[in-house]
């Protein structure tokens, strides 16, 4: 389902993907939380990645194209992002030796703005041996923040906008050193007037680490499932906090 999503001067608006191939993560890996990824696979298969809105909004200022990492990258790769009906290339994401979690955009021009929302997006594989997964746009329990979206960025408050994704599971980072940073963040934000809100996100971020039975569930930097068990001295931070 398309959506958009207004943090005031903020346009998130969420592409629905079509035409998912149907590989499968390999074994040996697992996507975070139980979240679905979609992958894009190399230029001569026939399992184009696509995107597409329902909407047409208005532009009349930056645009960009942005997709986040759902399993773990060792190499370079080379994603090249076109239109679907024109097969008109806009853009290319340039990926190397990503981790989960980030976030990778492409400006958009504004000739090509507008025909994004009439014709869809499509992404492929121009170097790289294995499919880059991304998350999908049907995760429910996820920030929208990490769907693929066409970002629409006008004047806003910055400062505001991350106290916002700060405090909340749009700041989420695979267990370990990062997701220790983040929570450390946190704690030094919950010493002046945004303690309850520090505390409360905290909260949420560690939660997702466990299952039901509140056993420990997550992954090491390479997308390895390591439940109960601590991988490395990465890990202590998040057990400090």
């Amino acid at each position: 389902m398309d959506a958009k999503l207004n943090d005031n001067q903020l346009q998130y608006h969420i592409g629905k993907v079509q035409d998912v191939s149907k590989l499968q993560v390999p074994n040996s890996k697992r996507i975070h939380f139980g979240w679905l990824a979609v992958p894009v696979v190399e230029s001569n298969s026939n399992d184009t990645l696509k995107f597409f809105w329902s909407e047409n909004p208005l532009i009349d200022d930056s645009v960009r194209f942005r997709i986040t990492i759902a399993l773990d990258v060792r190499e370079e790769k080379l994603i090249q992002v076109f239109l679907i009906n024109s097969g008109q290339v806009i853009g290319e994401f340039d990926i190397r030796y990503a981790h989960v979690f980030e976030i990778f955009e492409i400006e958009i021009k504004e000739e090509y703005a507008v025909n994004v929302f009439k014709e869809g997006i499509g992404l492929r594989m121009l170097k790289g041996s294995q499919p880059l997964w991304i998350f999908s746009s049907t995760n429910p329990e996820a920030d929208e923040l990490f769907s693929p979206h066409i970002l629409v960025n006008k004047e806003t408050d910055k400062l505001e906008k991350f106290y916002n994704r700060m405090f909340s599971l749009a700041s989420i980072q695979p267990f370990g050193w990062m997701e220790g940073c983040v929570l450390d963040g946190l704690m030094d934000l919950g010493d002046g007037l945004y303690k309850e809100k520090a505390n409360d996100t905290i909260k949420k971020h560690i939660s997702l680490f466990f299952d039901d039975n509140n056993n420990m569930k997550y992954e090491n930097p390479r997308s390895e499932a390591v439940d109960g068990t601590i991988y490395g001295i990465e890990n202590t931070l998040v057990f400090a906090v």
